[in-house]
């Protein structure tokens, strides 16, 4: 029903949906993706991260989470605007969730995309470059 809310654009239905579900079904790690993937849509970062935090308490491991959450810092980085510092602090903090990604899937394409960038951001030119060329790798065979 709340997929349905969002895609006719009815944003505050939607999250009623997603907030009674919550309450019936808290540990339901499914709809905890799915809320905390409405709430990065709508940049509400904050409220996201404590739902993805929620997840990975309960399940470290959780690919679907710690990519999310990689992917989520580094949108941010890129909302700063001009304000290197912060977006330099928000590839640091995303660095950890996509490498667990790699560790958990070797050949996860978002993850092996986003990290060079946050490597060369960081100033870590030797893992830029590796990660580069796994995923130029990884091209050639067509994942």
């Amino acid at each position: 029903l709340a997929e349905a809310y969002i895609k006719n654009d009815m944003q505050a239905e939607a999250e009623k949906v997603f907030t009674n579900a919550m309450n019936m079904f808290p540990e339901n790690l499914v709809l905890k993706l799915n809320l905390a993937g409405f709430m990065t849509n709508r940049k509400d970062y904050d409220n996201a991260m404590k739902v993805y935090s929620s997840i990975l308490e309960l399940e470290p491991e959780n690919l679907k989470a710690n990519l999310q959450i990689g992917l989520m810092l580094i949108a941010q980085g890129d909302d700063t605007g001009d304000d290197e510092n912060a977006k330099l602090v928000k590839y640091q903090k995303a660095i950890p969730y996509l490498e667990k990604v790699i560790e958990l899937d070797p050949s996860n394409a978002p993850a092996i995309q986003s990290l060079p960038a946050a490597y060369f951001m960081t100033g870590d030119q030797i893992k830029g470059n590796a990660m580069t060329q796994r995923y130029l790798e990884l091209n050639r065979k067509g994942k």
